[in-house]
């Protein structure tokens, strides 16, 4: 039985052997360097020099799989448990000292941040566990999302995402970030990291703007919703909790394991426990009841850079330019998902099938990701998700030892400088704005959007009292209008100014999902009812602002 297994699952045997033999390259690559570094990490555990610590064991596949390796879990004689990574944490490790950095200068308004602590080196690195523990008293819940605001202002400084429930502990009343490998996140020249070729230019300038703003990341609520029949929406959001929550997808599960009769089924699972989220006498609280206390932290910090702008930008200059950054082509889950379905029997038994199916990551790309999709297919082949990096003082894009040169739209601490010097009042405005709609979709459901209203008959008489009412409910159209105004997004595309907003939207034929977009050239989307809307106050008012903002729509 086994040599049919050989003989008729070609790609299967090949993809067993080569894992194998990577399995023991890493276990003893990670062994090594233990030996290596022993000493040094005693002195970062706080272990006496007269105890001798070793490993006892060595859990591998914590992460997606780059290269062969993944993250380790490596449990020490002495109890204690550290991380093995196979890259460098560079990145981590200069935002650590940029946060002590922020509290040794932040003011009255500021208060103190902690970030985790690692060991790094040019192509692996030692993570220190942070501990979840619970706050001391009710307060305490307050000044947890209080910082996290204040982090929630740094990250969109520095074009931060990828910040969900499992990148962040919950250490009393401090929010700890525990991976910030996508730091300074790069664009990608002519497509504004989105892949699809048939996107017009109004829907790339609003995800260019999404991706700038506090939305994109990851820290506030962000809702993810599977395809099929029954799937529920879950909020992955870094303050958002995940107790009680299924995965929207589903995925593989063993029917009688260990047995001859075994099967393979798919159902949905729950999310393992998380500890993102404070708690206080066992409760956990999430971001959405705590609110105000995020956007008066995220305010605390988006003025003292404003205060001290230059000295920001200095620092970042002067420590971040030479440091890596892990690039994002794709949600992980997407590489994930087509892995999962690689693996099938029916994609295993010649190298060919396999490698059709994992080439469709290309369908609608455009030509800037055409370049990517052979260095993705290269590692996807070997079961791997695949892994870019840059310079964050540079332009090339780096994958499985190649280089691609000029893929990135401007060095990513080029684009941070650029935002920074656009940080005003406005600015401000508009994303503790965006900070109140991400919490008021979490809140929405199809039933609480019926309003209501029942409008009067329009060819009946009006009384002297609704006439009465003429001039409030124009003094309200004008707040209206006002309000429309001074949240726009104002746009130059190819000479031309543009003014849009920022909405949301259901997702597709779905009422359980909403997602934010640029309200587009239609009625029902609501950009030609806003125009209409300011022009007949324009006529009604004879204010100009309405007139000149009804002509860049």
């Amino acid at each position: 039985m086994l040599r049919e297994l050989y003989d008729n699952y070609y790609e299967f045997v090949r993809l067993a052997m080569k894992m194998t033999e990577h399995c023991f390259a890493y276990c003893e690559e990670l062994i090594r360097n233990f030996y290596k570094d022993k000493e040094e990490l005693k002195k970062k555990l706080e272990i006496s020099k007269n105890d001798d610590i070793d490993i006892v064991s060595i859990k591998l596949g914590s992460g997606d799989k780059h290269n062969g390796k993944s993250v380790a879990r490596v449990l020490l004689s002495n109890k204690m448990q550290v991380l093995y990574k196979p890259h460098s944490l560079e990145l981590d490790k200069n935002f650590s000292e940029f946060i002590k950095w922020v509290n040794h200068k932040k003011n009255g308004d500021m208060l103190d941040l902690k970030a985790a602590e690692c060991m790094s080196f040019n192509s692996y690195s030692w993570a220190f566990y942070v501990r979840n523990n619970e706050v001391k008293t009710k307060s305490g819940v307050g000044r947890f999302f209080y910082r996290a605001g204040q982090i929630l202002g740094i990250m969109y400084m520095l074009n931060g995402v990828d910040c969900h429930y499992e990148n962040i502990i919950a250490d009393g009343e401090y929010p700890v970030l525990i991976d910030t490998e996508t730091l300074m996140h790069p664009v990608i020249k002519g497509c504004e990291n989105g892949n699809n070729a048939s996107e017009d230019l109004i829907g790339k300038i609003a995800r260019e703007h999404i991706f700038e703003s506090t939305l994109s990341t990851g820290l506030l609520p962000y809702f993810i919703l599977g395809s099929e029949e029954g799937a529920e929406r879950v909020d992955v959001g870094g303050l958002s909790s995940v107790a009680d929550c299924k995965y929207p997808y589903k995925s593989i599960d063993f029917v009688k394991a260990n047995s001859d009769e075994v099967k393979l089924r798919r159902v949905y699972h729950y999310i393992p426990k998380a500890f993102n989220c404070p708690s206080y006498k066992g409760k956990i609280y999430e971001g959405i009841e705590y609110k105000d206390e995020i956007i008066k932290g995220f305010t605390a910090v988006y003025k003292w850079v404003l205060e001290n702008r230059e000295e920001v930008l200095d620092y970042i200059r002067d420590n971040f330019k030479d440091t890596t950054v892990r690039i994002l082509m794709r949600a992980t889950n997407i590489y994930g998902r087509l892995l999962e379905t690689s693996i099938h029997p029916d994609f295993l038994s010649d190298d060919i099938s396999r490698r059709v199916l994992l080439s469709r990551i290309s369908i609608n790309a455009t030509k800037e990701y055409l370049s990517i999709v052979p260095h993705e297919c290269e590692s996807l082949v070997d079961n791997d998700v695949p892994y870019f990096t840059c310079k964050l003082g540079g332009k090339d894009v780096k994958c499985n030892g190649h280089t691609i040169a000029g893929l990135i739209k401007e060095s990513p601490v080029d684009a941070v400088e650029k935002k920074i010097l656009k940080f005003s009042n406005r600015d401000m405005m508009q994303q503790i704005h965006y900070v109140e709609d991400s919490y008021r979709l979490k809140e929405s459901t199809y039933e609480a959007d019926i309003s209501g209203v029942v409008f009067s008959d329009a060819s009946k008489e009006i009384s002297n009292k609704e006439k009465d009412n003429k001039n409030k409910c124009i003094d309200f159209a004008k707040k209206v209008a006002d309000y429309l105004i001074d949240y726009s997004i104002e746009m130059d595309i190819e000479g031309e100014k543009y003014r849009g907003w920022l909405t949301s939207f259901l997702k597709g034929n779905c009422d359980k999902l909403c997602e934010m977009g640029f309200a587009s050239y239609n009625m029902y989307a609501g950009i030609t009812g806003i125009g209409m809307f300011l022009l007949e106050l324009a006529k009604l008012t004879g204010i100009e602002r309405y007139i000149d903002a009804t002509k860049d729509c």
